[in-house]
């Protein structure tokens, strides 16, 4: 910068200045003045091109200034002034004004200060490095769209926070009730033993269930008393070319009552490997297929049950 038509008013945190305006300090020369660089923060978006910017400041910079004193008659006085004026327990805002135009740079920080000693009669020549690193983080300043926390900023919570307080007021009347009786039920079975205990639980129950005759266990599913019968499959009773069919007597069937059909012991690979099974049901008779013609004679057991 072109120092004949700067000037520059120092201003220390306590209210102290310091001019070098032409009288009686002259500028020699200004580095670190021009335009700043700026520093742009962004985030990378989630949709959509681009980033968003999250904030921007001043990059940190040194602004040295090198001045002189005009004249020698002074040059004692204006050295001492100097010396106690640049002093780093300080802040300094720094105006440079420049064609009418005057810029700020606040809440700088002494970095270097020399003010070489001479002749009382000599200029004094004075260079100071202010360091401008303090810079106000605004990232958080909503005022200034920093960090965008939601796109609504005011959002009414009554309605979530009231359905919230109802769905727990439900849960203490009905789950947490039932919860509470299942606990207390189960709790005696839980303690010593817990795996013993269980399996007698279980015993218990099986056993229960085994003793109960079958006029109980028939009016449990909503039927009469279950009867069986067996039914004879001789080998030269089936008919046909294949499937084979054949009709056997069983006694207490009809043809609406419910039957349950399984071949005897002894029957039971051969039912298997033909693919015997029953097809039809009337008056005392149940007609069995086969797929294959069995060479062996089968019986098989059948299950009556009136619904």
């Amino acid at each position: 910068m072109e120092t004949s038509r700067a000037n520059v008013l120092i201003h220390r945190s306590d209210g102290q200045t310091f001019a070098m305006d032409d009288r009686p300090i002259g500028l020699l020369e200004l580095k670190g003045v021009d335009a700043p660089a700026m520093e742009v923060f962004t985030e990378k978006n989630a949709v959509g091109d681009g980033d968003t910017v999250t904030g921007s400041r001043v990059a940190a910079r040194d602004i040295t200034i090198r001045a002189k004193s005009r004249g020698g008659v002074r040059n004692a006085i204006l050295r001492a002034r100097a010396v106690v004026f640049f002093d780093p327990q300080y802040t300094y805002d720094v105006d440079i004004s420049y064609d009418g135009v005057t810029r700020t740079a606040r809440d700088c920080r002494l970095k270097a200060v020399a003010i070489p000693s001479g002749s009382l009669y000599q200029p004094i020549e004075i260079t100071a490095t202010i360091a401008q690193e303090r810079i106000t983080d605004t990232r958080l300043d909503t005022a200034r769209c920093g960090i965008v926390a939601a796109i609504n900023s005011k959002i009414d919570t009554t309605a979530l926070y009231n359905q919230i307080q109802a769905d727990l007021a439900s849960f203490k009347g009905t789950e947490q009730a039932e919860f509470l009786a299942w606990f207390e039920n189960i709790k005696g079975k839980l303690s010593g033993d817990v795996a013993a205990n269980l399996q007698a639980q279980i015993e218990g129950k099986q056993d229960k269930i085994t003793a109960e005759n079958a006029p109980e266990i028939a009016a449990l599913l909503g039927v009469s008393k279950p009867k069986k019968a067996t039914a004879s499959l001789p080998v030269a009773s089936w008919a046909g070319a294949g499937p084979y069919t054949q009709s056997a007597a069983a006694a207490g069937v009809t043809a609406g009552n419910t039957i349950v059909v399984s071949p005897d012991a002894a029957s039971f690979l051969k039912w298997g490997e033909t693919q015997v099974r029953a097809t039809a049901q009337g008056a005392g008779t149940v007609t069995f297929t086969a797929e294959t013609k069995p060479d062996a004679a089968l019986t098989a057991n059948i299950l009556i049950m009136e619904v």
